[in-house]
């Protein structure tokens, strides 16, 4: 048998009997039992949450707040809690399912991009990654039939309105799509999205003007949680390109101390 396999299973039944857990974590009106070792090795969020005093307890409950405060970059009709099937597909991936986007799941673009912003802002790079493949599988495979370009049309109002500008894998791909199937803008709901999410517009122009960065796509510095030995939190700035790296306690460093 599969060594993986089995490890995975072990996993997934740690988690369904709900034994010897550490840490309770909280959305909204949903509460999931999970195990510290597991979901902090994954996340550099939990990690900092777990480390940081008063969380250094036998068993840690954490609430997830509304995103309002931290993420002034969304837009009005993306404020509030987490969405809560995106955390509980995040909590699948701690625990070994690989894609936890099911294939019959109702515009599964969304499905993406909502994993995605969850992944973006409780650092989690393997789900990011995890999301950006299914994102872009998904778009691959556009029939062009209305139902299919509906779907497309909400999923890019969510692409670009769930983090910020400078996070660009699942912006890529939009932009990557319009542009090698520019007849796609003449549909009304790609019309609607254009003039109503902002920013995008802008983005298709510059996409068509190949006025992207040589070394931006994605575009610009990604951050990840980490620590400095100091205790202090901290962001590791890394470029998806060039890999120049940077640490920082976040108390000196205004640029670092910038949330996703």
């Amino acid at each position: 048998m599969d060594p993986t396999r089995v490890l995975k299973n072990g996993f997934r039944k740690l988690r369904d009997l709900e034994v010897f857990t550490d840490l309770t974590i909280i959305c909204g009106r949903q509460s999931y039992k999970v195990h510290k070792a597991l979901v902090c090795a994954q996340s550099g969020y939990f990690h900092n949450m777990c480390c940081n005093s008063p969380y250094q307890a036998s068993h840690v409950t954490i609430t997830l707040g509304r995103l309002d405060d931290q993420c002034s970059y969304l837009s009005d009709a993306a404020k509030g809690h987490d969405d809560g099937k995106a955390v509980e597909q995040m909590i699948d991936f701690f625990y070994g399912l690989s894609d936890p986007v099911p294939e019959d799941t109702e515009n599964r673009l969304n499905a993406y991009a909502q994993l995605f912003a969850v992944a973006v802002k409780y650092h989690v790079p393997g789900l990011r990654k995890v999301a950006v493949d299914g994102f872009d599988q998904v778009c691959e495979s556009l029939c062009g039939d209305s139902g299919d370009l509906n779907d497309f049309a909400k999923a890019i109002e969510f692409v670009y309105t769930t983090t910020r500008s400078n996070v660009r894998e699942l912006r890529t791909i939009v932009e990557r799509l319009l542009d090698a199937e520019p007849h796609l803008l003449e549909e009304e709901s790609i019309k609607e999205a254009v003039d109503s999410v902002p920013g995008f517009a802008h983005a298709l122009l510059q996409k068509a003007y190949g006025l992207r960065k040589a070394c931006g796509e994605p575009d610009g510095p990604q951050y990840s949680g980490s620590r400095c030995a100091c205790g202090m939190e901290c962001q590791l700035e890394e470029c998806w390109q060039c890999g120049l790296k940077h640490r920082g306690c976040s108390g000196q460093c205004p640029q670092l101390s910038q949330e996703l």
